[in-house]
């Protein structure tokens, strides 16, 4: 799904859980959005839409993203701090360590970054 995005000119990483994460500006929301359902359609099987999780779910992830906060502090990035397990598990896209990072870095950096410190 990435390579079909990118090859339409958008940046895409799987998210955490399922799903894409689509990189545009605003004003290319409508071409981004087409690429997106194109894609889609050459890719019959891929579910956009992620299982639920549990709670057991959330907050194994919350623990492994609050590993991935020290990984990425560790690498020189301030991350804000870490919603309580109680709180995520009721608003788990509250939080995300990654949602703290320069909106508009580059792509390379994004991936090296993901080597380093991989998004659960």
């Amino acid at each position: 799904m990435e390579a079909c995005l990118a090859a339409k000119g958008f940046a895409a990483e799987a998210a955490p859980g399922g799903g894409i994460y689509m990189s545009y500006p605003n004003d290319q929301e409508e071409a981004a959005t087409a690429a997106r359902q194109a894609c889609l359609e050459s890719f019959p099987d891929y579910d956009p839409e992620p299982p639920v999780p549990t709670e057991a779910d959330l907050r194994a992830l919350l623990s492994a993203l609050i590993e991935t906060k020290s990984c990425l502090e560790a690498q020189g990035f301030e991350v804000s701090d870490p919603p309580t397990a109680d709180a995520f598990v009721q608003n788990p896209g509250m939080w995300h360590p990654y949602m703290s990072l320069p909106e508009f870095m580059p792509m390379e950096t994004r991936n090296k970054l993901n080597e380093i410190c991989p998004q659960p």
